[in-house]
């Protein structure tokens, strides 16, 4: 993992320990993203798409109309 490894010389690299629930670590990313993001996106610094698919949102109902 040679990119891993130049992203933690960098000092931009961390470990988060995914053997949590989902919104634990969710919660510890964001938590490292607050001081590398802009003031406004701090609460919420994914999309709604980027949420769904890490199945933080869930994803919206199909109708029939959805072909």
């Amino acid at each position: 993992m040679p990119i891993v490894e130049v992203f933690e010389k960098q000092g931009m690299c961390v470990q988060v320990d995914s053997s949590k629930a989902r919104e634990e670590v969710w919660a510890l990313v964001k938590a490292q993203l607050v001081p590398h993001t802009e003031a406004g996106l701090v609460e919420k610094p994914l999309t709604e798409e980027a949420e769904m698919l890490l199945g933080l949102r869930p994803y919206p109902k199909r109708t029939k109309d959805d072909a």
